[in-house]
């Protein structure tokens, strides 16, 4: 007696089948559709990097960023970039980004295509895509950032620098609450008091208007009302002197302090 097979069991339905397999392939390819766009789209500098630091994928914005079209980018290696580590530092630096399972947070110099280095603040984060690990990257350029900071730094250690030398009496007052701030090394010679001293002084201490008027005042001189004011300043010897105070206000930390030269 033979044994018969049919050629499909009764429970194999076909149909189902190639039904289920069509729509996986469709869901892959919507996937893919939807992170092609997201790469396209996306502000920040998109990479993602093999275990080599190959380039395997590229936002448009990153090739963009670097002067390179996507083309040029898939298949680099992070070091035909970076301009801020040798490459025996920067595999040692890829290779710890893959082992911390959580975001990391850091700025680099990348060398664009025409030989100009930017500054680039990116959050690197190791991921399992296709079976494989990965690690994504999120550059933004920070380049006009870092240059508005370093001059800032700049101007404020030359105010500084005019500040602490001049020979004037100078001291920076809050005007909401009436502190000195700081002053010069001609200001403690005026009033007889040490800089520290000064520092952290109400000036209602030094101007013998009263505190009322002496708040007025000091606002008048933040909003530019007047830049010109007649005081009686007490040092600290007891002697009170008639002063000309020029203030005008000043951006320091923030905050918005007449600059006061008594003469």
């Amino acid at each position: 007696m033979g044994i018969h097979f049919s050629r499909s069991p009764s429970w194999y339905n076909t149909d189902l089948v190639n039904g289920e397999m069509d729509r996986q392939d469709d869901l892959v390819a919507k996937s893919r559709k939807s992170n092609r766009w997201f790469l396209q789209h996306a502000s920040d500098g998109i990479l993602i990097l093999d275990i080599e630091g190959n380039a395997v994928e590229a936002s448009d914005s990153f090739c963009h960023m670097l002067g390179y079209n996507r083309a040029e980018v898939i298949g680099m290696n992070v070091t035909q970039w970076d301009a801020g580590f040798s490459p025996a530092e920067l595999a040692g630096f890829v290779a710890e980004l893959f082992d911390r399972p959580e975001s990391q947070t850091f700025e680099a110099r990348y060398r664009r295509k025409d030989g100009s280095v930017i500054d680039v603040e990116v959050t690197g984060r190791s991921l399992k895509l296709g079976g494989g690990p990965v690690l994504y990257l999120a550059a933004r350029d920070i380049t006009e950032r870092k240059r508005t900071a370093r001059a800032l730094a700049e101007s404020e250690t030359r105010f500084r620098r005019f500040f602490e030398e001049n020979n004037s009496v100078m001291v920076l007052v809050d005007p909401c609450s009436g502190t000195i701030v700081a002053a010069n090394l001609a200001a403690s010679a005026y009033y007889g008091y040490e800089r520290e001293q000064l520092a952290g002084m109400l000036i209602s201490r030094i101007n013998r208007l009263p505190s009322g008027d002496i708040a007025s005042e000091l606002q008048r001189a933040a909003r530019k009302e007047c830049s010109l004011f007649n005081f009686r300043h007490r040092l600290a010897s007891g002697e009170e002197r008639d002063v000309e105070v020029y203030a005008a206000p000043m951006d320091v930390d923030g905050a918005c302090l007449p600059v006061t030269n008594a003469s």
